[in-house]
């Protein structure tokens, strides 16, 4: 029985091993892909690593670059968004966001956008939901010493009181944010169109009306889904009706 138990050890040892140095080999082999400027392979190998290890901020950068260069536009966007997830703040994601944006042929303009909605794309685009929910623990955390303090030390509460409001008024904030940000992307999550041109139609089906085309790396937060289809909603305002199989969710 201790032998049987010692192979097994060592036969899911040797498994996990081979596993990682597959890994590595993947990695080193986009990595030789991308420098020979083989962006479209680069990107192949990008995608299957993704299909093996956990996604992180800098594997989605690399692979937008890859799909980039090669010239998916889509594609590059989605990915650069996804890598916006895990580090907001990223100047090389920050500039390579602008540069696809600009490359697109669909220009949106988003003064338009209300301010609420323009107020939780800029929570996002700074801070990950785990930064988000953490910065609200600590508040809650702080308001409940504090209010332990005020109870507990009676010559503390002249001292404790502006501190307290502070806190409170906070933290108050931070969670009306915290539910706001989870809502949206619950219920209008974002997305990204990744066919090169896409027919907008007035329903959920070909036998509406054609209202507009929308093309490769057109953003949008979805409003409703039916059958295959989806009603979108764009940052100047525009809706429609496009197939779901056109896009591809950020999250």
């Amino acid at each position: 029985m201790k032998q049987l138990m010692l192979c097994l050890f060592l036969a899911l040892t040797v498994v996990g091993v081979t596993a990682a140095q597959s890994d590595t080999e993947l990695i080193e082999a986009a990595a030789e892909a991308y420098e020979r400027e083989d962006y479209a392979r680069a990107a192949q190998l990008y995608e299957n690593l993704l299909q093996r290890i956990p996604a992180t901020g800098e594997l989605h950068l690399n692979l937008g670059n890859s799909y980039f260069l090669s010239g998916d536009v889509g594609q590059a966007l989605l990915n650069y968004r996804r890598a916006q997830m895990f580090m907001p703040r990223d100047s090389a994601v920050q500039e390579n966001l602008a540069i696809v944006r600009a490359r697109r042929m669909d220009f949106v303009d988003s003064s338009a956008v209300g301010i609420i909605p323009a107020a939780l794309e800029s929570v996002q685009s700074n801070l990950t939901f785990a930064e988000l929910f953490a910065l609200f623990y600590l508040g809650w955390v702080s308001s409940s010493i504090g209010l332990s303090l005020y109870w507990l030390k009676h010559t503390w509460r002249k001292r404790l009181r502006l501190w307290m409001i502070v806190v409170f008024t906070l933290t108050t904030a931070l969670a009306v944010i915290l539910l706001s940000v989870w809502g949206w992307e619950t219920h209008n999550p974002p997305g990204v169109v990744i066919s090169s041109q896409v027919d907008v139609m007035s329903g959920p089906g070909t036998d509406y009306l054609k209202i507009d085309v929308i093309h490769a790396g057109s953003e949008f937060r979805v409003i409703e889904r039916q059958g295959g289809w989806i009603r979108y909603w764009q940052a100047n305002g525009e809706q429609g009706w496009i197939p779901t199989t056109t896009t591809e969710m950020i999250r």
